[in-house]
């Protein structure tokens, strides 16, 4: 297939239109910003994977803001996070990430990595997120973790909107606890809730890459709870490559369906 055809399916996330994968940055060329920040608009131009994950502290807000100058800013969802807990430390990290990006808004701010039992302790943060909300400074608010509890109870506290969980078929990285209470909270979240949900890790960085299309068939198969994916890559050639499994994926979802209508009739 022409790669030129290959593209992601738009989705909604918390009321903003996004593509279905998220192109995580985390392991883009953080070396020349202006070579990776070429890499982030042909993802977009060419397969419409214009929802770009990025972070404080990996090293990959330089590339984003590359990126950012090719293309109009409205064409591009942007997710970034913060370690915070204080108000002052979200004023902080907001700041940071507004000039590591050059840009006066971020689409997506997260509270990134809560532990258990530290969910608590963020609301300050949090409080001060909404506030930078409300002045449009931040379009949406979202917390992210590696702990199925904390996700359970994210969901219902005032002003989270979208919730990000590790989630893979081995459970790497998921801590007390297993992918199937994860997908648990995910369910409440998006299914209950209301809230936008999307996964981190579905490769388990990098331990399930010798079975890719089983890995992530099996976070597909979880779609009722699941808006979006967000796969890190380095280069263009593995994301076209998840991108074509996840299409074929839905691609066979709708035949099935419908054939199923057909029948039906």
């Amino acid at each position: 297939m022409d790669v030129s055809q290959l593209k992601a399916k738009t989705v909604n996330l918390a009321g903003k239109e996004v593509s279905q994968i998220a192109f995580g940055t985390e392991h883009i060329n953080q070396y020349l910003p202006e070579y990776a920040g070429k890499i982030l608009c042909e993802a977009a131009v060419q397969n419409n994977v214009f929802f770009w994950d990025t972070d404080n502290c990996y090293g990959s807000q330089p590339a984003v803001a590359a990126a950012l100058k090719l293309l109009p800013r409205d064409n591009v969802v942007v997710t970034s996070k913060t370690y915070a807990d204080t108000e002052e430390e979200a004023i902080t990290s907001v700041r940071k990430i507004l000039h590591d990006l050059d840009t006066p808004y971020i689409d997506f701010c997260l509270l990134h990595g809560v532990e258990g039992g530290r969910l608590p302790y963020k609301m300050p943060a949090l409080a001060a997120l909404r506030r930078m909300k409300d002045a449009g400074i931040i379009h949406h608010i979202g917390l992210s973790t590696h702990f199925p509890s904390v996700a359970w109870d994210a969901s219902d506290i005032d002003g989270i909107e979208v919730l990000c969980t590790i989630f893979n078929r081995d459970s790497v990285r998921i801590e007390d606890g297993d992918v199937y209470d994860m997908a648990k909270a995910l369910d409440k979240a998006h299914n209950k809730k209301n809230l936008g949900t999307y996964v981190i890790k579905t490769l388990g960085r990098g331990v399930l890459l010798p079975d890719v299309r089983g890995a992530l068939e099996f976070v597909l198969n979880y779609h009722d709870c699941i808006d979006v994916l967000n796969i890190g890559y380095a280069g263009l050639r593995e994301l076209r490559q998840d991108l074509s499994i996840v299409n074929d994926y839905f691609n066979c979802l709708e035949r099935r369906e419908n054939n199923y209508e057909e029948t039906s009739n």
